[in-house]
C-alpha cells in the first residue's frame, strides 16, 4: 500500500508506508512513520520546530474485506522554537484522546444506519464499546442542548411514558418547535432544571403557554414571573363544556316533571 491509497482510504497523509503484514487472527497490520519534511508546531503553526522523540499509536482504519485493519504510526513530538511548546503533532485523520480514524468513524456511522451497535461491532470486529462511543460522539454533536439565547416564547406539556406510568415534562421553543428541555415528572421539579439554564443563559423568556395545571401554573408565576402566563384555548374550552354540561344537568334534574325548558 502507498501513501496515496493511504490517504484515500484511511485519510492518513504525510506518513510513509513501512510495512503491510496479514496476520493469523483475521487482521491486517498497516505501519508507517511521519515524514518530517513538512512537520510544525500543534499550537502556533511554525515550521521551525525540532524534532523530541518518537511513539508509536495504533489506530482502527476502514476493514479490508473480512478482515479488520490495524495502523502502528510513529508519531514524532515536536519541539517549537518560536513558541517554545513541545507537544505531540496534530493528528488531522483522528480525534483526540480516541484509538479510530475519521474515515473509520464515518463508516462505522453509516453501518449504524441500518443495523444495532451489537451488529455493527460484529461486522467491524471492534468492541460494541467502541461503536457506542462513535454513536455518542456523533448524537452529542447533532442533538446537543440548543441555545436559548434567542428564546422568548415556550410552551411547557407532560407527556406518558411506559403506558401512562411514567410522565415527562417537555419544553419547546413556540417560534422555531424545537424540543429545549425534557425533565423527569410532572409539574413544578420538572420544570427547575429548564429554569437553572435559562438563569444561566442571557434569553429572557417573555410568555409561557401552558396547560390548567395547578402545578405547572405554579412553577411560572415562581420560576417565570415577568412572563405571561397563557393557558392552552383547548382545555379553557373543554373546561367550558364540562361546566356548561354541568349547568345543563342541574336544571334539568331540578325541573318539574313535564315542564318545558326553554
Amino acid at each position: 500500500m502507498s501513501a496515496f491509497e493511504l490517504y484515500h482510504k484511511h485519510g492518513i497523509r504525510q506518513y510513509r508506508v513501512t510495512d503491510i503484514a496479514r496476520k493469523k487472527d483475521h487482521k491486517i497490520v498497516i505501519r508507517g512513520i511521519r515524514r518530517t519534511d513538512s512537520l510544525q508546531c500543534p499550537v502556533c503553526g511554525s515550521k521551525n520546530v525540532s524534532t523530541k522523540g518518537w511513539k508509536e499509536r495504533v489506530f482502527i482504519g476502514i476493514p479490508s474485506g473480512n478482515l479488520k485493519t490495524e495502523i502502528h504510526l510513529m508519531i514524532p513530538r515536536v519541539h517549537c522554537h518560536h513558541c517554545g511548546c513541545c507537544r505531540q503533532v496534530h493528528l488531522e485523520f483522528a480525534e483526540e484522546n480516541v484509538r479510530y480514524t475519521r474515515f473509520f468513524a464515518r463508516y462505522a456511522k453509516q453501518l449504524l444506519a441500518h443495523c444495532t451497535c451489537k451488529a455493527a461491532a460484529e461486522i467491524l470486529r471492534v468492541s460494541w464499546d467502541t461503536i457506542k462511543e462513535i454513536d455518542k460522539k456523533d448524537l452529542q454533536k447533532h442533538y446537543a442542548d440548543p441555545p436559548l439565547r434567542k428564546v422568548k416564547n415556550i410552551a411547557i406539556d407532560e407527556i406518558a411514558v411506559k403506558k401512562g406510568h411514567k410522565y415527562m415534562t417537555v419544553i419547546v421553543d413556540l417560534h422555531t418547535m424545537t424540543p429545549l428541555y425534557v425533565g423527569d415528572g410532572r409539574g413544578k421539579e420538572a420544570v427547575k432544571g429548564f429554569y437553572e439554564k435559562v438563569r444561566k443563559s442571557s434569553c429572557k423568556i417573555k410568555s409561557v403557554a401552558i396547560d390548567m395545571s395547578p402545578a405547572f401554573t405554579q412553577a411560572v408565576k415562581e420560576y417565570f414571573p415577568k412572563a405571561i402566563l397563557v393557558y392552552d384555548h383547548f382545555h379553557i374550552i373543554r373546561q367550558m363544556n364540562e361546566a356548561i354540561t354541568s349547568c345543563r344537568r342541574r336544571i334539568m334534574n331540578s325541573a318539574a316533571p313535564g315542564s318545558l325548558i326553554m
